[in-house]
């Protein structure tokens, strides 16, 4: 039988902690890329991460050489507004109407029909 200090038990211990936090982190990420959690979670613990770690660098390394994609957002006035109640500048497409009233997207206090600014 081995005897182990406690500094042993405690450094084996960190190190398996942080094992499972590079395979969760690893996890993770491969959720955001679209992929499945659980089986990369799976496949990170069993196989000791390099495999996963060279298919997400693959992957990644093709996501940064493709084009970026543009998210289309609705056409706004670059006018602005100002709240009399917190003094943050908002456009009108940051308006947050709740039941009727515009209110501030910042201090959600009722907006003025135009803002002071």
């Amino acid at each position: 039988m081995v005897a182990l200090t406690n500094y042993q038990i405690t450094l084996i211990a960190l190190m398996v902690a942080c094992y499972l936090a590079i395979c969760v982190r690893m996890a993770l990420r491969m959720r955001r890329a679209g992929r499945n959690f659980w089986l990369w979670l799976a496949v990170t613990i069993c196989f000791t991460g390099i495999p996963a770690v060279l298919v997400y660098f693959h992957d990644r390394m093709k996501q940064l050489q493709s084009p970026p994609r543009r998210r289309s957002r609705p056409a706004a006035s670059n006018a602005t507004s100002r709240c009399r109640h917190c003094g943050r500048r908002y456009r009108g497409d940051e308006v947050d109407d709740l039941d009727g009233v515009a209110t501030c997207p910042n201090c959600h206090l009722p907006l003025d029909e135009v803002g002071i600014g």
